[in-house]
């Protein structure tokens, strides 16, 4: 409708100028003003009508909030959004603590995949998304808002800190199963740096966790027993500058070579795995109190 209006309204204001330009002596100041004043109302009248027809095509949207929570969504979508909402608040505050009400300064928008929300006015283009499938329950929705909040979060984050804990920080949703999982890894990831850490070394331990970020990684991780089977299985073995080197790592049992294996990868993982950093993270959170996340956004340029 707006489009066919807006190109009616441009060919009819070319017209009028086209006669308004056009010179003749019959034409005096008089019909010029005349015509500028029917060209100048045609121009509001559009003007108008392009505001009416771009507002109407416009969705109304319903404010939910729970606790520092603000999303928008449908009027008809507000409800599963409410008890989804109330739902995600509660974890969102466990793990965030006090920083958590900063969500209500970052508002999220909600809608089903199968109707994407369209014709957003520019101040709402850029907000974080809450997407569900068509049938999604609350549980499902929930669990998408800790999904975008917790982006909104990480958005803040020092890059450092962000690029070390990798993905976006969820709460726990099973949190002995996780704890388990990382026993498990304490116990039996091959790392001397981690089965130091299972034996109480704590530099150990903030050496296995990529918290110390002094030394040779490959060294300190890694014994030459380690070193070598981390080659065996990968390590940028394939690269025909290197094949050589490679060799001389596995067959000539040369820990210099397979240090300069290692040094060569582009991205060698830390010995503790995501899962680990996360859940040491969230130990970390809960000890520090309610204030703890704030003081770790406001700790920009320090050391891990």
């Amino acid at each position: 409708m707006s489009d066919r209006l807006t190109a009616w309204v441009g060919m009819l204001t070319l017209a009028v100028l086209a006669s308004v330009a056009r010179p003749t002596a019959a034409q005096d100041a008089g019909v010029l003003q005349r015509r500028l004043i029917r060209l100048d109302a045609l121009q509001r009248d559009a003007a108008v009508a392009l505001a009416r027809a771009d507002s109407a095509r416009r969705e109304i949207l319903d404010t939910v909030r729970s606790g520092g929570l603000l999303v928008l969504a449908r009027p008809g979508d507000a409800e599963i959004m409410r008890r989804a909402g109330g739902r995600a608040w509660p974890t969102l505050d466990s793990l965030y603590g006090d920083e958590a009400r900063s969500l209500a300064e970052h508002p999220l928008l909600f809608y089903f995949m199968t109707h994407p929300v369209q014709y957003l006015p520019p101040q709402l283009q850029r907000l974080q998304l809450v997407m569900a499938a068509a049938n999604a329950t609350a549980e499902d929705v929930a669990y998408q808002i800790l999904f975008a909040a917790g982006s909104a979060m990480r958005a803040r984050s020092d890059s450092v800190f962000a690029n070390w804990l990798g993905p976006i920080l969820l709460p726990a949703l099973h949190a002995g199963a996780e704890h388990g999982r990382v026993y498990v890894e304490l116990v039996t990831a091959p790392s001397v740096a981690v089965k130091a850490c299972y034996r109480g070394d704590f530099t150990a331990c903030r050496t296995a966790l990529g918290l110390l970020d002094e030394g040779d990684r490959a060294v300190l991780w890694y014994d030459a027993a380690e070193r070598r089977e981390l080659v065996r299985h990968g390590a940028d073995v394939q690269r025909p500058s290197s094949r050589a080197v490679v060799d001389a790592c596995l067959t000539g049992n040369s820990d210099a070579a397979c240090i300069a294996v290692l040094h060569a990868v582009q991205f060698l993982d830390l010995p503790l795995s995501m899962e680990a950093r996360h859940s040491f993270v969230r130990l970390a959170l809960d000890a520090g109190g309610r204030p703890a996340y704030g003081r770790l956004l406001r700790s920009v340029g320090r050391p891990l």
